[in-house]
């Protein structure tokens, strides 16, 4: 859960010191989401998503989205804020 949480905040850092806005920004966080959990899943759990939680592969890449989509959206912000604004 911790990764997730920093994938948010790292993927929020990027987003936001590259000046991405609307959907650009959430094509982002998908993509890094989506690619941070792929390389977990393929490093460290060898493809073998069943002998480590009984997750489906939909509900590994899902959950706790929310939470790091808030991590995201606080650091896009912030970030966005003191390289465009500021």
């Amino acid at each position: 859960d911790r990764i997730r949480s920093v994938m948010g905040m790292a993927s929020g850092c990027v987003a936001g010191i590259c000046g991405m806005t609307g959907w650009k920004g959430l094509v982002c966080f998908v993509i890094l989401h989506v690619l941070v959990l792929t390389l977990i899943w393929g490093l460290k759990m060898n493809f073998q998503l069943y002998s480590y939680t009984r997750q489906s592969a939909w509900s590994y890449f899902t959950a706790n989205m929310q939470q790091s989509g808030l991590s995201f959206t606080l650091f896009w912000t912030l970030f966005y804020g003191l390289v465009y604004l500021y």
